[in-house]
């Protein structure tokens, strides 16, 4: 059995419509039935999944804060992916950030040891890497560093990561996967896939720094293979294009028949952006639209390496051009 957790996620979307077209046995761990509706929805929808197939899905309500629920639903035979995490770049999101990503990762970690499951399949990602001065393409060896600037929800990557390779050490077979950002479709528009709607909504600003990107959907058939091929206790970055903000602001735009200027955003105004941003989320009480990590990551020059993964399991990594394409379809 596959058991997906956070399935109704960026990635866990692609990964459920992945297997149940491979044939394969479905549970997918959701927080409510509401979620589930939804994730049902937007397989049919969406992701094209035929009714008779969809039919074959199991939920179960689940919260990975639950340890003794996640015990209760693996079993010795199930493969695990565990997708389910939390994005953000606000200080305030700190406590919950660590809760879901650190503490949660460790109790999926418990429960499968406990029921000694097949494997693990865990998502990381490129933030859990360590980026030194002067480097040129980040690669699976770069090790975490310790500084100031990481952001916090680097530093919850990172730590759980930990969590996943203690299980390594303690019996566990398991699959890291570190994406880079990742480029699709999500069902209410959270994570990564907020640059679309953003770009949609005529967001006047843009960058000329650099970072790695990836296809949702290459990141779920890596995992599926990974997990399939028994390639077991190794990190993989799932890297598709290094490419600039500007650019793909402009590949998105572009696709979407959209015409308009943008601002290209220098070192100088980020703190008159955060400021206006604390002012504008006091007035309407919603969280600030940039803060300071969001402002150092799009002016980072970030670049990563897709070769072992290429060299593992001789994979094809789609255009970024064709990837926007695709999702802007999908929420057309």
């Amino acid at each position: 059995m596959n058991i997906v957790i956070g399935a109704n996620g960026l990635v866990g979307l692609y990964l459920v419509a992945k297997l149940l077209n491979e044939g394969e046995e479905v549970t997918c761990l959701v927080r409510s039935q509401v979620v589930a509706d939804e994730l049902h929805l937007a397989l049919q929808i969406k992701m094209k999944v035929n009714l008779a197939t969809l039919a074959k899905i199991k939920y179960v309500h689940a919260n990975i804060l639950d340890y003794p629920k996640l015990e209760e639903c693996f079993g010795k035979d199930d493969h695990i992916y565990h997708l389910a995490a939390l994005v953000s770049f606000n200080e305030q999101d700190k406590t919950l950030l660590f809760e879901t990503n650190i503490e949660g990762t460790a109790n999926v970690v418990n429960a499968a040891l406990e029921k000694k499951v097949k494997v693990l399949a865990y998502i990381s990602s490129v933030a859990a890497l360590g980026r030194q001065n002067n480097q040129t393409i980040v690669t699976e060896d770069h090790d975490f560093i310790h500084h100031n600037k990481n952001s916090n929800y680097a530093i919850s990557k990172y730590y759980a990561e930990l969590e996943v390779w203690r299980g390594k050490e303690e019996g566990l077979n398991i699959v890291v996967v570190n994406p880079t950002i990742i480029l699709g479709y999500a069902i209410k528009g959270q994570s990564s896939a907020s640059i679309f709607t953003k770009v949609k909504n005529k967001f006047k600003f843009t960058s000329d720094g650099v970072n790695g990107f990836v296809a949702a959907e290459d990141v779920a058939n890596c995992l599926y293979l990974l997990v399939t091929k028994k390639i077991f206790n190794h990190r993989f970055i799932l890297n598709g294009e290094n490419m600039s903000y500007s650019k793909l602001f402009s590949l998105i735009a572009n696709e979407m028949n959209l015409n308009f200027s943008r601002y290209l955003l220098k070192r100088w105004m980020k703190w008159p952006a955060i400021i206006l941003a604390k002012i504008w989320s006091l007035i309407t009480q919603k969280t600030p639209f940039i803060s300071a990590e969001i402002i150092e990551t799009a002016l980072a020059n970030n670049q990563y390496s897709n070769a072992k993964i290429t060299a593992a399991i001789a994979y094809d990594f789609m255009p970024i051009e064709k990837a926007v394409k695709n999702t802007v379809n999908i929420m057309s």
